[in-house]
């Protein structure tokens, strides 16, 4: 059913397109173009670990899903932290990890 195909869905993606970051305890989802994975996360990628949270009850690898979700979601606070606005970046690319601002600062119209 189709809790199967999500299951297989988030180890795959979990297992090609999740790292760790340079700080403890920081994970980040990649992109993949091209055949190519592209170490850059668009702050949207944040909703992934409510996704994991959300979907982990039950699962046999509830563990591994909630661990990281925290990991993505601690990115995520960073990302917020990092600006002297408070505002998230619209992206950040990753070098070695390490998270820089990539693109606009923000977008505000």
């Amino acid at each position: 059913g189709w809790h199967d195909e999500w299951e297989e869905s988030m180890q795959v993606m979990i297992k090609k397109l999740v790292f760790d970051g340079a700080e403890e305890g920081t994970m980040y989802v990649a992109e993949y173009v091209n055949r190519k994975v592209i170490h850059k996360m668009d702050h949207l990628a944040c909703f992934v670990g409510g996704m994991l949270v959300l979907g982990a009850k039950g699962s046999p690898n509830e563990q591994e899903y909630m661990r990281v979700a925290a990991g993505i979601t601690k990115t995520c606070y960073h990302m917020y932290t990092m600006t002297p606005t408070g505002i998230a970046p619209e992206l950040v690319n990753f070098r070695a990890g390490k998270m820089y601002i990539g693109g606009a600062h923000y977008n505000i119209q």
